[in-house]
């Protein structure tokens, strides 16, 4: 999706304006590449593999509850 329309889809949710802005930079970021880690410290700190959390923040964001 392009962030544009991103944007406008945020826009009518009734968000926040900061947590529009907060939502942009995450996808803008993830969309360059730049929240890609080639290591990291959070298997030590875990109990057990970290979950995929894509398909959650999808959801969150587009699911009933997301202007909540």
């Amino acid at each position: 999706m392009p962030l544009t329309e991103l944007r406008d889809s945020l826009l009518g949710r009734g968000l926040e304006p900061y947590r529009i802005g907060h939502t942009m930079s995450l996808f803008s970021n993830l969309k360059a590449g730049f929240l890609h880690a080639t290591h990291s410290d959070l298997p030590a700190l875990l109990s057990g593999a970290p979950r995929p959390i894509r398909a959650e923040i999808a959801a969150a964001v587009s699911g009933p509850g997301a202007a909540g």
